[in-house]
Parts: C-alpha cells; structure tokens; sequence
C-alpha cells in the first residue's frame, strides 16, 4: 500500500466519520424538537391540573388564550416552524453542495493520478 492509498483512505475514513458525527447531532435535535413540539401540544390542549383544588386547565398554556393573546401565540408558533423549515432546507442545500465538492475533488485526483 503506497503512501498516496494511505492518506486517501485515511481522508475516506475521516468523511465517514464526520458523516456519522452529524447524522447523530441531526438525530438528537430531531427528538429534542418532537419532545419540545410534544409539550408544547400537552400544555396547550391539556386537561390535567397542577394543583389540587383548581379547575382543569387553569395552569395550562390554554390560559395564555385569555384576552386575545391567541394571536400572538399562534404567530409565535408559525414562525418556530418557519424557522425550522428554512433552517432543514439550509442545511439540505450545504450538504448538497458539500458532496458536489467532494465529487470533483474525487475525479480530480483520479485524474490526477492517471497522468
């Protein structure tokens, strides 16, 4: 195995690495967002209360719907998925354009050592 096969392998191992590294980073937010948007629906439309003696729901993050905050709740909520959207599409995009590069750098050193 020549010096050369070394280090490409070496630069092949140390990809799929990374892409293990961020595949389990994007599994972790992943869940951490469907126990967060989880929550989120319990307090919302939850029927339990906190305190004994209290009436259903009065601890709930249904109360915040008293005197019109609604509105702002539920453009708070549109934004966070929003948000989430555009940032998925973001990193979509990046990794695109990373595997584009690293395709080229490939055929380039194939080319490179066929001269």
């Amino acid at each position: 195995m020549t010096t050369d096969e070394r280090v490409s392998s070496l630069h092949e191992r140390m990809k799929d690495l990374r892409r293990k590294k961020e595949h389990r980073k994007t599994g972790v937010i992943g869940a951490a967002g469907a126990v967060l948007a989880i929550c989120l629906f319990v307090l919302i439309f939850g029927k339990g209360t906190l305190h004994s003696g209290c009436p259903a729901g009065m601890y709930s993050a249904s109360m915040m719907l008293f005197e019109e905050a609604g509105g702002y709740i539920l453009a708070a909520i549109i934004s966070f998925a929003a948000a989430v959207v555009i940032t998925i599409a973001c990193i979509h995009w990046k990794k695109k354009q990373q595997n584009k590069s690293d395709r080229k750098n490939d055929e380039d050193k194939e080319e490179n050592r066929e001269e």
